[in-house]
């Protein structure tokens, strides 16, 4: 079982919110708190984008999860964010994996500006 909220959309909004305090954004919107940090600091544009399709992925998922039990076995209703990726397709599974690795990915470089 993996918890999408916990495991997955929220290290995207921790993230956003933590580059945004840090550099006196009052932005409030997970994709435009990626986009201004990001213009801010000087990145591509596109690993703005890359996160931000990552966090939207994980959500939609987690949305789907929350409206269909099927995608958690026995369809439990306690649990509202999990989900259970080997119920997935072949290519959401894929793509679910990537997203995480992206999550991983923003952590580290989240150690590493910030010493966390």
């Amino acid at each position: 079982m993996l918890d999408l909220k916990l495991q997955g959309t929220a290290v995207f909004v921790d993230a956003a919110r933590l580059q945004c305090l840090a550099l006196g954004i009052s932005e409030t919107n997970t994709r435009r708190r990626f986009e201004a940090a990001g213009a801010k600091r000087g990145q591509d544009a596109r690993q703005a984008q890359t996160w931000s399709a990552a966090f939207e992925y994980l959500q939609m998922l987690r949305l789907q999860a929350q409206l269909d039990p099927s995608a958690r076995p026995g369809g439990q209703i306690d649990h509202p964010n999990d989900m259970a990726p080997a119920l997935q397709n072949d290519i959401d599974r894929r793509l679910l994996k990537e997203s995480l690795r992206m999550a991983q990915l923003l952590q580290q470089e989240m150690r590493l500006d910030y010493g966390l």
